[in-house]
C-alpha cells in the first residue's frame, strides 16, 4: 500500500484496556469501536466494512453512535486498508455530572507486515464546554499519553506517544480548544515492530462533566524498502547523539 496514504483510526479487533485481549476475535474486514469508563461501564462492537470497488483491501464504515450511561460516542469518515491503514473521526461526550476517565481503543485486523515496519501517526484533539458550565478540560491520566499507536493489540510506547503525560487542554465558557501532534512522515518513517494481526489506536483521557472531546486520528504502517530502516535508525541515533552534546 505504498501508493496509498496510510492511516489508522478506528480499528477492528477492539481491546478495552491497554494490553488486554479482545473478548472475541474480530474478522478481517470488520472494524470495532469500544469504550471503557474507569470503575463503570464498558462497550464494544464490530462493524463490517464496505469494500472499495477499485481496491478490495480498502474499506469504509458508515457514521454511527453509541449511547451509554455516562458517555455518548459518535464516529464518522472512518476508512481503513488491510494493507494496512485506518483513520477516522470520533467524539465522546461525558453525559455525567462528574469528571470521567475514558479508554477508547480501536484495532483493525490487517495483512502482516514483516519482518519490521515503518510507522506514521497523527491526532487532532479538541475539547468543548458543551454544557455551558464555564469551563472544560481534556487531560492525560497518570503516565499514559492521550494517543498511542498499537500493533498486535499492544501500544507501541513510547515511540508513538502523542500528547504524553502530563498534558491538559482547557477552555472557558462555551469555548472550544484544539491541538494537533504527529510522529514520522507519511507513509511511515519511524522504525517499528512487525505486524502479524492488527494495528490500532488507543486514547486514554479524563474529560470534565458534561463536556465533549473530539479526536481525528491516524496510524499508518508500511513495509520498509531495502536500506530505509537502516537509514532511519542511523538518523535516530544521530539525533540522540546531538541531544547528549554539552551546551
Amino acid at each position: 500500500m505504498l501508493e496509498r496514504f496510510g492511516l489508522v483510526s478506528l480499528g477492528a479487533a477492539l481491546v478495552l484496556a491497554a494490553g488486554a485481549a479482545h473478548a472475541a476475535p474480530i474478522p478481517i474486514g470488520s472494524i470495532g469501536f469500544g469504550v471503557t469508563v474507569e470503575g463503570g461501564e464498558s462497550w464494544e462492537h464490530a462493524y463490517v466494512g464496505t469494500p472499495d470497488p477499485g481496491d478490495p483491501n480498502a474499506l469504509t464504515w458508515g457514521d454511527g453512535y453509541w449511547d451509554g450511561d455516562v458517555a455518548y460516542l459518535e464516529w464518522s469518515t472512518v476508512e481503513g486498508d488491510l494493507d494496512p491503514f485506518v483513520s477516522g473521526n470520533w467524539a465522546i461526550t461525558n453525559t455525567s455530572g462528574s469528571t470521567q476517565f475514558f479508554t477508547l481503543t480501536i484495532d483493525l485486523p490487517v495483512l502482516p507486515v514483516l519482518p519490521s515496519s515503518l510507522m506514521y501517526g497523527s491526532t487532532s484533539i479538541s475539547v468543548s464546554d458543551a454544557n455551558g458550565s464555564g469551563s472544560s478540560s481534556l487531560a492525560t491520566i497518570g503516565a499514559t499519553a492521550l494517543y498511542n499507536g498499537r500493533i498486535d493489540l499492544l501500544a507501541v510506547a513510547p515511540t508513538t506517544n502523542l500528547f504524553p503525560a502530563v498534558y491538559s487542554l482547557t477552555t472557558g465558557l462555551l469555548g472550544t480548544a484544539s491541538a494537533t501532534s504527529s510522529f514520522g512522515v507519511p507513509l511511515g518513517s519511524i522504525p517499528g515492530p512487525a505486524v502479524t494481526t492488527a494495528i490500532g489506536i488507543q486514547h486514554v483521557f479524563a474529560l470534565s462533566a458534561g463536556d465533549r472531546a473530539t479526536f481525528n486520528s491516524i496510524f499508518s504502517v508500511v513495509v520498509p524498502e531495502p536500506g530505509t530502516l537502516v537509514l532511519a535508525l542511523v538518523g535516530l541515533a544521530g539525533f540522540a547523539f546531538l541531544g547528549r552534546r554539552p551546551s
